[in-house]
Parts: structure tokens; C-alpha cells; sequence
């Protein structure tokens, strides 16, 4: 599971310059503090560093007193990084060593010397100046160009939130946890996601409901398994196309309970439900971000042993 060791925000909304540094021996980590003391500035840094999106909109007000002349920095170190980014034709020129006892970053140091308390890291750097175009490089204190990491890669880190809009969530097309976490429990490697979910939606433009969805099946029940755990029954939940969404260009099944589909449900079912999505994703490898966490936990859905049995 990758893990976020450190964090650098410069002049992004409120925050002119923050570093802070995360103990490699804990899953769950809580941000606490009074409102508008910028928590969910915070989640929304990492989110927009690690976001798979491409297309990541920003505005004068999202830099520090809207002064869109200093460039916003967001830098976010990672161990515990996807093999498949460690690979030299991706970025394995870049790597760092993390070293374990001290929590500190060391970049003069080769590679085959990666042993014991010295862990491999990668660092990912999100910059935006006056023309507010996003830039999303990895980085490291080498002298070396930064290189450049694209929405694809940044998608293997499976970093989603949970906040007031997650409608998207419950939908299977790219760029989702709900794709991301239907991609990790493929048991063929070189199977392709993006293909099985277009058959299904050719097959609804020709029979709609008549369809079963039976390969998503699997993911779905581990979904209600997750989300049985934090006391939401969703035991009829299935999968059909949503009658909105008739586009295959637009690319959108999403899960329904009996025939509502789950952007309609209240708001605390749909965090809970996209935390039950995300739980099963960081378990098998992701980063899950919530912003105020205890929405939707009504004292008779959740018990603290539920909460115990989730493992974030």
C-alpha cells in the first residue's frame, strides 16, 4: 500500500508554506483542528497532487491571497510505490531512499544499496503559475530534469476522497475507485477494464435492464461486504446502466440498489458507501482521504468494534 511519508504545500489557498511528515508506522492518519484552520486544504493538496485526472481545473483564488504570481507548490513523497512505477522505462531514474530510523530523504545513494532501513521513494511535484495550467512532474534533489508523470501513472497510486461530491464514485468508467478497485481484483493481468465495461454498455443500448453485469459481481459484493461493516445494508445493491447516463462515449454504469442508483441516496449512505468502495481499495493497495469523517456515522449504523473491522 503506497504510503505518503511527506508533504510540502507552498501558497495554495490559505497555506503560504507547510511541511509535515508522516510516521511510516501507522494506516490511519486524522487531521484535527478548529474549522477554517485549512484541513481540507490539506486533503485537497494531496488530492490534487495524486489525482488521476489530467485536466485538474484551478483558479486565481486557489493561490494564496489570490496572488497568482507566486507559483503553487504541492510536493508529495511516497514509499511502498507500485513496481510498476519503479521500472526504468518509467521513473526508476528517480527514486529516493527512505530511510526508516531517521525519516529522512537521501538522494546520493545508488540504487542496488537499497537495503534493510533504506526503502525505495518517490517524490511527485504539482506546480501551477498565472496560467493556471496543472504540471505534474516526478522530482528528486539530483541534478536531473524532472520528469514528467502522467494521469495514467498517477492512477496506480489510487488515490480518491471522500467528501460532499461523491457521485462519480458509484460509477465504473475511468478515472473512479470503483474502476480502480474493479482493475485490482482482476485475476488476468493483460485483461482490459475499459473493454469489459464498453461490451456492457453496447449490450444496455440493445437490452438495457436485461443485463446481469455478472463480471462485475465479485467487486460488487466485496462492496457490500465493506459497507455491511460500517453498518450500511446495500444487500440488493446490482449494477445496471442508469437510465441518465444512455452515452457510450460518456462511459457511465454505476451501481444501483433495486432500481435507484446511488447518486439519489442520502448523503451520509454515499459516504459511507464510497468509504466502503475505498476501504476495499486500500487494503489491496491506495490511499483513502476523508474530509470530515464522522458524516453519515449515526450511532445505530456504526458500532466502534464495526469500525475496528473495516482496517483503514
Amino acid at each position: 500500500m503506497a504510503k505518503i511519508i511527506q508533504l510540502d504545500i507552498k501558497n495554495y489557498r490559505g497555506i503560504k508554506n507547510l511541511h509535515l511528515e508522516f510516521k511510516t508506522d501507522q494506516n490511519l492518519i486524522s487531521l484535527i483542528g478548529r474549522g477554517d484552520s485549512g484541513k481540507t486544504t490539506i486533503l485537497d493538496a494531496i488530492s490534487s497532487v495524486l489525482t488521476p485526472s489530467w485536466n485538474l481545473n484551478f483558479f486565481d483564488t486557489d493561490f494564496y491571497d489570490c496572488d497568482h504570481n507566486q507559483e503553487l507548490e504541492i510536493i508529495v513523497s511516497l514509499i511502498n510505490i507500485p513496481e510498476k512505477l519503479l521500472s526504468e522505462n518509467k521513473y526508476g531514474l528517480y527514486i529516493r531512499a527512505f530511510n526508516m530510523q531517521n525519516n529522512e530523504i537521501i538522494d546520493d545513494i545508488a540504487i542496488e544499496d537499497l537495503s534493510g532501513n533504506l526503502h525505495p521513494a518517490l517524490t511527485i511535484k504539482l506546480t501551477v503559475d498565472n496560467s493556471l495550467e496543472p504540471n505534474w512532474v516526478v522530482t528528486n534533489s539530483r541534478e536531473q530534469h524532472d520528469k514528467p508523470i502522467s494521469g495514467v501513472d498517477r492512477a496506480l497510486l489510487n488515490c480518491y476522497m471522500v467528501s460532499d461530491y461523491v457521485d462519480r464514485h458509484f460509477s465504473w468508467n475511468k478515472g473512479n475507485p470503483l474502476y480502480a478497485l474493479l482493475k485490482s481484483t482482476e485475476s488476468n493481468e493483460n485483461s482490459d477494464s475499459s473493454n469489459i465495461v464498453i461490451q456492457y454498455l453496447r449490450k444496455a443500448k440493445e437490452e438495457i435492464d436485461k443485463n446481469d453485469f455478472k463480471s462485475l459481481d465479485i467487486t460488487t459484493e466485496l462492496i457490500k461486504s465493506q459497507a455491511a461493516k460500517l453498518g450500511l445494508d446495500i444487500s440488493d445493491t446490482t449494477t445496471t446502466l442508469d437510465s441518465r447516463e444512455l452515452s457510450i462515449k460518456d462511459g457511465r454504469i454505476s451501481l444501483h440498489e433495486n432500481s435507484v442508483p446511488f447518486r439519489l441516496k442520502g448523503k451520509g449512505s454515499k459516504r459511507l458507501a464510497s468509504i466502503a468502495i475505498q476501504s476495499a481499495l486500500v487494503r489491496i493497495g491506495g490511499i483513502m482521504l476523508i474530509d470530515e469523517v464522522e458524516q453519515g456515522l449515526e450511532p445505530d449504523r456504526v458500532s466502534l468494534s464495526n469500525l475496528h473491522e473495516v482496517n483503514f
